[in-house]
């Protein structure tokens, strides 16, 4: 009984300690680089060949319309489908 209660008193404090708060979230990140007031227009030759592939692999088709850096926090890519070019003819 004592090692239950003594596991459960350990336990929470285990999870607890292991929280890193220095670090951003995801959506903390992506409001910050939205908010950057020193943004540089880059263009896509200058975006991380990594990340091309995994937007080309994820949205093939999507072309760059622009991109911004928000030095050191990331890149802001602005993507535009090429099914807004799509047209229905109807005969």
């Amino acid at each position: 009984m004592k090692k239950i209660f003594l596991f459960a008193l350990i336990f929470p404090l285990m999870f607890a300690s292991c929280e890193n708060s220095g670090e951003m979230s995801d959506d903390e990140l992506i409001e910050a680089i939205i908010n950057a007031e020193n943004k540089i227009s880059v263009t896509k030759n200058d975006l991380p060949k990594s990340a091309i592939a995994s937007l080309g692999f994820k949205m093939p088709n999507d072309i760059i319309r622009f991109a911004d850096l928000a030095p050191e926090l990331g890149y802001e890519i602005e993507m535009k489908s090429w099914d807004f070019f799509d047209f229905e003819l109807d005969y």
